[in-house]
């Protein structure tokens, strides 16, 4: 997989956080079928008036 402009192999797993704009992808011909996993979303508003939010 790709994270930003760089390849890295995710095969032992993976905890990735990506800033806004930020840019994680897989390319379709070297992700195994059985891939799974979670992935966490949060609203700019949970972070409001916060250090991060200014960042």
């Amino acid at each position: 997989m790709f994270y930003g402009q760089q390849q890295y192999d995710f095969d032992e797993g993976i905890m990735a956080f990506l800033s806004p704009g930020q840019i994680l992808r897989g390319e379709s011909e070297n992700i195994p079928e059985n891939i799974e996993g979670w992935m966490m979303f949060i609203h700019p508003d949970f972070l409001w008036n916060t250090f991060l939010a200014k960042k």
